[in-house]
């Protein structure tokens, strides 16, 4: 443990502020909101209707007591802010650089002033990463966050003699692990998690926002992934579509590279079709609501399809991200998906699944193997 104030990871003026969520802030104004117009509607039937009886007064029980015990909760959590305002000073958490890449170690330094005494036997520090996937039942909305990966560094008494809970750690970031996803349905974030326990007032507990780009710092050791199959969506009759890609020998495509490869129709008998739509997508299954994101489309073929051999090329280049992943809540493929268009009818179509692989930092960035600039 460091006794330094504030260690110079880097060179002064390069150590980087981590962005602080403010969960329980939000969390606060949401109750007090939330109470509000939730007393407010008992009121309105309350002055309208009145309650009589057994049932009646058993609705006003239940209802009446969700607002009584939202607006304590959010008094409990207004006080406990207060009292850690009164013991602690704002916590701030910095690294040696950011955004960071798979497989790149980071160092972590924190700084929280202590402005009365309080006994401090325990800190910490994390690294979190975390899943989270919404679905839709009818007309709720229903939420699930897992914690897929989580690294920890404890520290005994760390506060210094200046009123200064200073803590220096470093943690690496797995190369096999998954980039942060942004989705509307399906995420994956980082965090660096900051806690301290106290005796005597309430314990300190902060998130900060860690981003990590959809690079490598480092490769992955013999790195295997299982081949893919391809699947008919919808047998099209008179015709077989077949995509020919010319995937490298590793087996797998890198974020950033260029994907050539064909559609390849055989038409055994004349196809009354207005044409035939080809596209790369990348997709997500899971617990979440699933999500199609297009990176290309085009109409290969316009018309109907003649008797023989049809081949239509195409040249793609790949976005930076995201990366495909087998999560625990979430998952994330790429296809290349073909379609018949057929008039009055359900199109026929195929899909044929790619693996698309974080590339190397060095290779884009220009960085050294830490993940730094040269």
């Amino acid at each position: 443990m460091s006794r330094e104030t504030f260690p110079r990871i880097r060179p002064p003026g390069q150590n980087i502020p981590l962005k602080q969520e403010n969960s329980i802030r939000a969390l606060i104004i949401f109750l007090i909101v939330f109470s509000v117009f939730w007393d407010g509607f008992l009121a309105i039937i309350l002055y309208q209707q009145g309650f009589q009886g057994v049932l009646e007064g058993l609705f006003l029980l239940i209802f009446g007591g969700i607002g009584i015990v939202l607006p304590l909760v959010a008094v409990f959590l207004v006080v406990r802010a207060i009292l850690l305002r009164r013991f602690f000073g704002t916590p701030r958490v910095m690294v040696d650089h950011h955004p960071v890449c798979l497989g790149d170690t980071i160092r972590v330094a924190t700084g929280q002033a202590v402005k009365r005494d309080v006994l401090i036997p325990k800190a910490r520090l994390q690294l979190v990463a975390e899943e989270e996937a919404t679905w839709r039942r009818g007309t709720n909305t229903y939420t699930e966050e897992r914690v897929v990966f989580k690294r920890e560094q404890v520290y005994e008494a760390p506060m210094d003699s200046n009123r200064l809970i200073q803590l220096l750690g470093e943690f690496e970031v797995p190369a096999n692990a998954m980039h942060t996803l942004s989705g509307k349905n399906n995420k994956l974030t980082w965090k660096v998690v900051y806690e301290v326990e106290a005796v005597g007032c309430p314990d300190v507990k902060a998130f900060f926002e860690l981003e990590v780009m959809p690079l490598r710092a480092r490769p992955v050791e013999q790195e295997h992934v299982p081949p893919l199959q391809p699947r008919v969506i919808r047998p099209c009759d008179g015709a077989e579509l077949t995509f020919d890609v010319a995937v490298p020998e590793r087996g797998w495509f890198l974020l950033g590279e260029t994907m050539e490869g064909a559609l390849v129709i055989e038409a055994h008998d004349r196809v009354n079709c207005r044409g035939v739509n080809a596209e790369l997508i990348w997709c997500t299954s899971g617990k979440g609501d699933p999500e199609e994101h297009t990176i290309w489309s085009s109409r290969v073929h316009e018309g109907p399809l003649e008797p023989g051999s049809h081949r239509y090329e195409f040249r793609i280049a790949l976005p930076d991200g995201p990366a495909c992943y087998d999560g625990e809540l979430i998952n994330l493929v790429w296809e290349l998906r073909a379609w018949v268009d057929l008039a009055f009818r359900r199109d026929p179509g195929i899909a044929h699944p790619i693996w698309v692989i974080p590339p190397l930092a060095e290779a884009r960035l220009g960085t050294s193997p830490g993940g730094r600039r040269a």
